[in-house]
This record gives structure tokens, C-alpha cells and sequence, in this order.
């Protein structure tokens, strides 16, 4: 650029897409009760069996149950492959 010339600066702003787990796709998607979808969401967030027991008031043995049945609906069998087939789903979006 020449010295006298004038430059400009252009600024842009790309907001940051955030994709969002989406319950009731979730549940059509794998056949999940409110209450699966909802356990489902939890662990996909993070939580732990603990933590989820605790905020939920459900013994851990209700919810090992639980989730064995969330496994079977999923065609899963550990807790990172039902994580992993919801964040590939059309739920995860």
C-alpha cells in the first residue's frame, strides 16, 4: 500500500452455532419414556449416576435398571457408545 492511502478494517462477527440436544426427537428417535430422555440428557451433560441420583431423588439401583433398558433401546452396552450414538443422532442438532 502507498503510504497516503487509507486502509480499512472490516470486522466480522460470526456468532457461535451452538447445537442443542433436543428431547423429544431423542425419544422418538430411540423409543425413550420422558424419564430415559431425560436420564439420557443428564449423562450426555456430564452427570454422573450420583449426581443424577441425587438431583433426581431415584435410588442408583432405579437407575442402573434404567439404563440398562436405555442400553437395549439404543443397541448400546457401555455409557460412552449411548453417549456417542445421541451426539450423531438427528437429536444433537
Amino acid at each position: 500500500m502507498h503510504p497516503d492511502s487509507t486502509e480499512q478494517l472490516t470486522l466480522l462477527t460470526i456468532s457461535e452455532y451452538r447445537r442443542q440436544l433436543h428431547l423429544p426427537v431423542l425419544r422418538r428417535i430411540f423409543g425413550l419414556t420422558e424419564v430415559e430422555a431425560i436420564t439420557v440428557a443428564m449423562l450426555f451433560h456430564g452427570k454422573s449416576l450420583q449426581q443424577i441420583s441425587m438431583e433426581t431423588g431415584r435410588s442408583m439401583h432405579t437407575l442402573r435398571s434404567l439404563l440398562k433398558i436405555v442400553f437395549h433401546k439404543c443397541d448400546v452396552n457401555r455409557q460412552a457408545e449411548l453417549i456417542a450414538r445421541v451426539a450423531a443422532s438427528m437429536a444433537f442438532r
